[in-house]
């Protein structure tokens, strides 16, 4: 049966190195005295090598390649090593992917929150019962109905009245006017003004005239919106005699007024 050149070689090299290894067993039996091997015995020494390298050969696979070892089993205390260590790792990239939690004692992180309304603006009217006057005064009804609005009434050639304190016209009006209702008798020009800070300004003027019965009136507030204003009631002079007269019933700010 042929052989290839690879197999052959490694026969004969075992067959070389069991006829060196018999000749040095050779060498030093003789050297310590002994008996030289017989040559029956070489042989079958040197055909139990080829034959074990025959059978080794006979077992590879066809195509030569060695197939690589089997894994070694590792020392349990070294397998339990591997094992924390890779569960310490897994344990740190899980919590590499997990949302940062805040630490304790830390201050929340900022928010972008929308800012605060401010609460809508009153539309209720606001009744103007704190007057300060000398020359008139205040009286239920101006003496026909107990039971009515506030009303201020006065006779002379001089009268006066302002408000006690400033009035803030709100910005958030939509419509602000002071209404009231009134009766008269104006021997010279009668005023509305507005006191804006240290300026007094016309807010409205009635000419010399007179009526017996109450006249509504109004006049607009827009353009004093964001100020705080005081209100006077100024007239003054006579005539022939003639003193002034003036009866206000129900004077009040109406923050958005409907006409």
């Amino acid at each position: 049966m042929n052989k290839s050149p690879k197999k052959w070689s490694v026969r004969q090299g075992l067959a070389v190195s069991a006829l060196i290894l018999t000749g040095l067993a050779c060498t030093l039996s003789l050297g310590r005295g002994g008996k030289p091997p017989d040559e029956t015995e070489i042989a079958r020494s040197v055909e139990e090598t080829l034959q074990a390298e025959a059978h080794l050969t006979e077992q590879a696979a066809p195509t030569g390649e060695i197939s690589a070892p089997a894994t070694a089993s590792l020392p349990p205390d070294i397998d339990a090593t591997i094992q924390a260590q890779q569960a310490t790792l897994d344990a740190q990239a899980t919590a590499l992917t997990q949302p940062k939690a805040t630490e304790p004692g830390s201050p929340p992180a900022e928010t972008s929150t929308p800012e605060a309304t401010a609460p809508p603006a009153s539309s209720e009217p606001i009744s103007l019962v704190d007057m300060k006057s000398s020359t008139l005064r205040q009286a239920p009804g101006c003496g026909e109905d107990r039971n009515g609005p506030p009303c201020w009434f006065g006779r002379g050639a001089e009268l006066q009245m302002i408000t006690n304190k400033p009035i803030l016209i709100d910005p958030a009006w939509k419509n602000p006017y002071l209404i009231f209702s009134h009766r008269y008798v104006f021997v010279h020009n009668a005023t509305i003004y507005a006191r804006v800070g240290g300026s007094l300004e016309i807010l409205w003027s009635f000419p010399s005239s007179q009526s017996a019965i109450w006249v509504p009136f109004k006049v607009s507030l827009g353009k004093y919106q964001g100020k705080d204003i005081h209100l006077e009631f100024i007239v003054s002079g006579t005539a022939a005699g003639q003193a002034n007269e003036w009866a206000i019933r129900d004077p009040q700010i109406v923050p958005n007024y409907n006409p």
